[in-house]
């Protein structure tokens, strides 16, 4: 059983990298959809994770629309506190390759949680204020239009309300369970392996 002082390093060590790691995600997804780079949310991105993307991009550049440094650093934020939990929790790490595995299956999961609460969000926003502009609002919606779309082309709304967000987050939180999970615990498991 893990002390105080444990429990409290690993929530700390978690809260902190989970919490860089979703701006990172964030900055990844705001290049993806082209946001504009005055926009308040990318300016808060940028400023946050500048310091630690700009040293990574002279080795690894934009390939394909994707930001390999952004890539790069969130697996490898993810290897670190991995290492730190496992240490904390097993006091041995005794393969690296568990370690990338599990990072690349935990940045899958953060993508996931990311695009699950902002269509969550929307919904919700969509309740509560539904005809007002706003940038942050257009910035969620033109995020999560790529996965919504196709769901609220083939499903009607229903007495004037829009059910299609229901089975795009069932389909995240089954990829999550398919996807992320499985990867996770095979990195977990090679990590750990004596």
């Amino acid at each position: 059983m893990l002390s105080t002082f444990q429990q409290a390093a690993l929530f700390i060590i978690q809260v902190s990298f989970e919490s860089y790691v979703m701006v990172l995600v964030l900055r990844l997804v705001l290049h993806a959809i082209r946001a504009e780079i005055h926009h308040p949310v990318s300016q808060f991105v940028m400023k946050l994770t500048r310091p630690t993307v700009q040293p990574l991009q002279r080795f690894l550049p934009v390939t394909k629309g994707i930001d390999c440094a952004v890539v790069g650093l969130i697996v490898a934020l993810e290897m670190i506190k991995v290492t730190l939990v496992f240490f904390i929790e097993h006091q041995a790490i005794h393969h690296v390759s568990g370690l990338l595995i599990y990072g690349v299956g935990d940045f899958f999961d953060q993508v996931i949680t990311l695009y699950f609460y902002a269509v969550l969000f929307q919904i919700i926003i969509s309740w509560v204020r539904p005809n007002q502009y706003n940038p942050i609002l257009d910035l969620l919606y033109r995020m999560t239009a790529p996965i919504l779309g196709p769901a609220q082309r083939m499903i009607p709304t229903i007495g004037g309300i829009d059910i299609s967000p229901i089975p795009v987050m069932m389909g995240l939180k089954l990829a999550e369970i398919i996807l992320a999970y499985p990867m996770m615990s095979l990195g977990q498991g090679m990590a750990l392996l004596p």
